[in-house]
């Protein structure tokens, strides 16, 4: 049985997919999930709370208030570490497309001098092919 002190410190995981529906439309247990698990601002505790209080019935002790800091900051943390990655991988293809942009305009330029293709192809990092479309899109015949 579930009550057998073997059993007090098992771990089960529950997952529980909340969906895009509008939090409003949540009822029960979602609703509850919800509110506690995906407040994006700790400032946002005193409304959690009121709303659980209100909903839910769940009296303000300070264990409860302990548990919604905690439950709001590690939302909080989760919707802050996704940024950051989302930011830090941005920045990387920008650079990525940043470094062909200059490639690209290097190549257009050494085509404007006449430089030979295998210089360009030194220079530039690019495929022959890819210079060749290049030249191509500005009139350029190599």
């Amino acid at each position: 049985m579930w009550y057998n002190k073997e059993n007090y410190d098992l771990i089960v995981p529950i997952m529980v997919c909340l969906g895009k529906t509008h939090y409003k439309k949540l009822q029960g247990l979602l609703r509850l999930l919800h509110i506690v698990l995906l407040h994006k601002s700790g400032d946002q505790r005193d409304e959690v709370e009121k709303e659980l209080q209100e909903k839910f019935h769940v009296k303000a002790m300070p264990d409860i208030e302990k548990g919604v800091a905690e439950m709001c900051n590690l939302s909080e943390g989760i919707y802050r570490d996704g940024l950051e990655a989302g930011m830090a991988q941005g920045m990387a293809q920008g650079m990525a497309q940043g470094k062909e942009d200059s490639a690209k305009d290097m190549a257009l330029s050494l085509l404007d001098e006449n430089m030979p293709l295998d210089f360009i192809l030194r220079v530039t990092k690019l495929s022959a092919e890819r210079v060749r479309e290049i030249g191509a899109a500005h009139g350029h015949v190599i």
